[in-house]
């Protein structure tokens, strides 16, 4: 016997007959994406969010197939309380939360905030000065 025998995935597929006669006769148009499947072993979220965006934006405006964090999933903390909670829960899943292979955390900034260089350092308006109110 061979192991494709003993083990099957099951991907269930989308079938609109399986719709009650009355919702399947009132839905135009209806479309099933097993490219998108999150039934499959290859599924993600992240394409599907990449779908997302690129909906969208469909036809005017292209959207890559990744972006710059595309791949692992990302955290910001703003507190050692909420770094504590992302270590407590690596620690839960049997995970160094600063170490291992491959690395748990990788940081990808630092932890101070700083303004981003657009910014603008003097205001776009002109001084006018105090403003007078006038008396009754």
């Amino acid at each position: 016997m061979k192991i494709n025998e003993i083990i099957t995935e099951d991907s269930p597929v989308a079938d609109g007959k399986k719709l009650a006669p009355d919702q399947f006769a009132g839905i135009k148009g209806l479309k099933s994406l097993p490219a998108l499947s999150m039934n499959k072993s290859n599924g993600s979220f992240y394409q599907q969010y990449r779908f997302g965006l690129a909906l969208a934006g469909a036809p005017e405006i292209t959207t890559p197939a990744a972006g710059a964090l595309s791949g692992d999933p990302v955290m910001t903390t703003y507190t050692q309380a909420e770094q504590d909670m992302i270590d407590f829960a690596f620690k839960q899943l049997g995970l160094d939360p600063h170490g291992g292979e491959p690395e748990s955390q990788l940081n990808l900034t630092d932890d101070d905030s700083k303004e981003s260089p657009t910014i603008n350092r003097s205001s776009t308006t002109r001084k006018v000065g105090a403003i007078a109110l006038k008396k009754k």
